[in-house]
């Protein structure tokens, strides 16, 4: 009996875990913009798509110069992006591929 209290704990531990939603992934065009140095008080880069605006956890380095034109797969991230005085200025993405 206790042996199936204990696999039937774990065979449900499992199975929640399994539930989880994915971050949803988008592609789209962008414009990869520099928004002024974060120590004083700027954002750093920032990718502006059509209606929205999103910060990279990973954007890389060679893709770091302002008004470049990409295209971009991501995940949508739960967590914001802090820019000087304004808590929460943008939301964060996870850049899949960038071209």
């Amino acid at each position: 009996m206790k042996h199936l209290l204990i696999l039937s704990l774990l065979s449900f531990v499992a199975l929640s875990s399994c539930n989880k939603t994915p971050s949803p992934q988008f592609s789209e065009n962008a414009v990869i913009r520099y928004f002024g140095d974060p120590a004083l008080d700027g954002c750093g880069w920032v990718i502006e798509f059509s209606d929205h605006n999103y910060k990279a956890i990973n954007l890389p380095e060679n893709f770091k110069m302002d008004s470049l034109e990409v295209h971009v797969e991501y995940n949508l991230l739960e967590s914001w992006a802090s820019c000087g005085l304004l808590a929460d200025a943008y939301a964060e993405i996870d850049i899949l591929s960038i071209q």
